[in-house]
């Protein structure tokens, strides 16, 4: 054997115990495990992956004792939706939520969460639990899902278990004989070597549960007093058993009965169009089901109701862990269809942003189509800013922060986000605010998505919200980032002026405020421009600043505006901004009416992303 290859097999040596050595138990977000390739706990007792039982061909994804001879499965994902072949992959996404996939039909099971996550990953513990955590979050109060709450056929330390599993479990398990004496049939239990409890399935019901090892000759219990004694343990447990679930029934069925008619009412309403949950299983993301919402609204009551938009209306929750949610609700007139919720839900999951809000999940029931936000407690902008009362809170430092935060939310959109994502309704009522007033943008059903390379693209219907939309929206249907640039410079100077460009009138000119702000500052008349409300607090340079920013947005060619990228340099910046040239002031609104009808909603074509 020559040097080179004494060199390269001790070099396949030390990788091979490299391997052996270093055992991975967590997946992480774009790390797939697929068929053939599995995760260990650190310990080395439990090892997750793909197997089929017995001589089936079929294939699932489960968790098994690594350390026993037979390795016993202890928990199993997808048992309903056995995989026919080798093209199962698991992997972690983004908001935080296992998902099992396969080339033929799609996704076959996913676990659930209430929550997102910034930085997912699952980990499978020494204990034999697969967690979904955030980060490096150890505590198990904070875990977003673990495998603990679906148990198999065996109980490990810290499983639950409720009856209403145990008919399913039996029903699963009558295929899997028990490999130690199959003539036992629909009785299954497992011998463990290292003292886990074991649990025991007859006829549907769990008949012993004992703790440590337990061989072939103690589980042969052939005493005639052993017998009856434990007939009658039995015995006495179910009917304590049967009374206290009795009493618990019934406290729960006078408890609800005062919700039930409103329940009742809702959801034959809801029915009428069958349960057609068409779409529901290609959303990567958390699922809540109708009861939870129901629950958390009151029934959708009118007293929960926060306001309605082009969508449908919004109602204020609170889930049983006490978080607040805001439920957006499609209206049944609303000409927003599955195309838009689908395109929001696609878009605003992938989204993760300060300025951005958060969508927490989504609801499919029937013909439903609900949409599960964190709730923003101030509501939205045009509150604040419109009302003569209100608007004394927004000082100018709170209305320069408010600037900023939609500029960078926008900015994110438009460069930073996976795909380029074109807002294409921006408007003051699209900005909501958090408890500290911080901006984040909102309602993106009718965005557009770009591909790297495309720069504008066109929409034969238009979104129709009168005052926000560039001349080339309006008029074409062409729509770019530049489009989200103009709404922006409306929303600047809105917020300096404390008035809406859509119904503006002087008495002395016809003009829109876009006009009415660019005579101001042709006539270095700036200041007369600004909200009076503010009072002292403002700092001039800062307002005249964003005046002129404001204006250099609405100009009248998409090539001289600036992109959100020079806009959030130029409002850090010090120096003097460029002259803008005179905008776009569309004093003609039965043009602008011809080419959009009333209202602020529409159903639009978009592109796929």
């Amino acid at each position: 054997m020559d040097s080179l290859t004494t060199v390269a097999v001790i070099f396949s040596y030390v990788l091979s115990l490299l391997r052996i050595s270093v055992a991975v138990d967590t997946i992480i977000v774009n790390q797939n495990i697929t068929d053939g390739e599995t995760i260990t706990s650190a310990g080395g007792s439990f090892e997750l992956g793909f197997f089929s039982p017995g001589n089936s061909k079929n294939r699932y994804l489960g968790i098994w004792y690594k350390k026993a001879s037979k390795k016993p499965v202890v928990w199993v994902a997808n048992r309903e939706s056995p995989i026919t072949d080798s093209s199962g992959v698991l992997k972690v996404t983004q908001p935080g939520i296992l998902v099992l996939v396969n080339g033929t039909n799609g996704i076959l099971w996913n676990s659930t969460s209430s929550r997102s996550a910034q930085d997912p990953n699952a980990q499978l513990l020494e204990s034999g639990n697969l967690v979904m955590r955030n980060g490096n979050d150890r505590d198990p109060e904070n875990f977003l899902w673990q495998s603990f709450d679906y148990p198999c056929d065996t109980l490990l330390p810290g499983m639950k278990l409720g009856r209403n599993r145990v008919a399913g479990l039996d029903r699963y398990l009558s295929s899997w004989k028990s490999a130690d004496d199959p003539s036992k049939g629909n009785f299954t239990y497992w011998i463990d070597p290292s003292g886990f409890p074991q649990l025991l399935l007859r006829n549907g019901l769990a008949v012993a549960f004992r703790p440590g090892p337990w061989n072939e000759a103690s589980s042969s219990i052939n005493s005639s007093s052993k017998k009856k004694k434990k007939q009658v343990i039995i015995i006495s447990i179910s009917i304590t058993g049967i009374v206290l679930l009795s009493l618990v029934l019934t406290l729960y069925v006078l408890k609800k009965r005062k919700k039930q008619p409103k329940r009742k009412a809702y959801m034959e309403h809801n029915s009428k169009g069958g349960e057609n949950n068409e779409g529901q299983e290609h959303l990567e993301l958390p699922l809540f089901d109708l009861d939870t919402l129901l629950n958390a609204t009151n029934n959708f009551s009118s007293d929960n109701k926060l306001g309605e938009g082009g969508f449908g209306p919004v109602y204020k929750g609170i889930l049983q862990e006490g978080q607040e949610i805001a439920v957006k609700m499609m209206s049944k007139t609303s000409r927003q269809g599955l195309k838009e919720f689908k395109n929001e839900v696609e878009s605003i999951a992938k989204l993760q942003h300060r300025n951005l809000v958060k969508l927490l999940g989504c609801c499919i029931h029937g013909r439903e189509r609900l949409l599960i936000y964190e709730h923003m407690p101030n509501k939205s902008l045009d509150l604040f800013i419109f009302d003569q009362m209100r608007r004394r809170v927004l000082d100018w430092p709170k209305r320069f922060l408010i600037i900023n935060g939609i500029a960078q939310g926008l900015l994110y959109l438009h460069r930073d986000s996976r795909l380029r994502i074109i807002h294409r309704d921006l408007k003051a009522e699209n900005i909501l605010l958090d408890n500290e007033m911080i901006p984040k943008i909102s309602d993106f059903g009718i965005t557009g998505s770009f591909g790297g390379n495309e720069i504008e693209t066109n929409t034969t219907r238009v979104a129709r919200t009168l005052g926000y939309m560039s001349p080339e929206y309006a008029r074409e249907g062409l729509y770019s980032t530049k489009s989200d640039v103009f709404s922006f410079g409306v929303l600047v100077l809105e917020i300096v002026s404390g008035k809406r460009n859509k119904g503006f009138n002087h008495p002395y000119h016809d003009l829109s405020l876009l006009g009415h702000a660019w005579t101001f500052f042709m006539e270095d008349r700036s200041s007369e421009f600004i909200d009076a409300s503010m009072g002292n607090t403002c700092n001039l340079s800062e307002v005249l600043c964003s005046i002129n920013l404001g204006l250099l947005c609405v100009q009248r060619f998409p090539e001289d505006r600036p992109s959100m990228h020079s806009v959030v340099l130029m409002l850090g910046s010090e120096g003097a901004l460029p002259q803008p040239k005179e905008p776009y002031f569309f004093t003609d609104m039965n043009m602008m009416e011809g080419n959009c009808s009333s209202g602020t909603q529409s159903t639009i074509t978009l592109l796929e992303a």
